[in-house]
């Protein structure tokens, strides 16, 4: 029930790291990024890497949550956050997942893409 959280989380928790070291470095988040978090970075892209499936991304992008405002705007911490749909890695998994499971029904498979943009839209039902 908490698989979605996982992706969440790890996201979250990048951009945490990266602030704490900015702001004890003294730099600036958009312009300069000290060679210590580059380092540090590269470390947790690549545990994220080996824990990350497209099932991750799935359950994360069937959240509700992640395509409210309040959530994108980053909440307390105020980091600005792309929705599921919009998010590259997270929509190549996404498809990944589909196209696995719908792989001997492309009728199927059409219907889901179909039915993923209603609801990552808000449109229809998913109003």
């Amino acid at each position: 029930p908490v698989l979605h959280s996982i992706y969440d989380l790890w996201d979250t928790m990048i951009e945490n790291v990266k602030a704490i070291i900015f702001e004890h470095e003294d730099k600036d988040h958009i312009t300069r990024q000290p060679d210590f978090f580059d380092t540090i970075h590269e470390i947790l892209e690549a545990r994220w890497t080996k824990s990350n499936t497209p099932l991750h991304c799935i359950a994360h992008s069937l959240v509700p949550k992640y395509y409210h405002e309040s959530w994108l705007q980053g909440g307390s911490n105020g980091i600005r956050r792309l929705t599921p749909h919009e998010d590259e890695e997270m929509s190549t998994n996404r498809s990944k997942c589909f196209e696995r499971l719908f792989q001997k029904n492309t009728t199927h498979l059409r219907n889901v893409y179909v039915e993923y943009g209603a609801f990552s839209s808000g449109f229809g039902y998913f109003n």
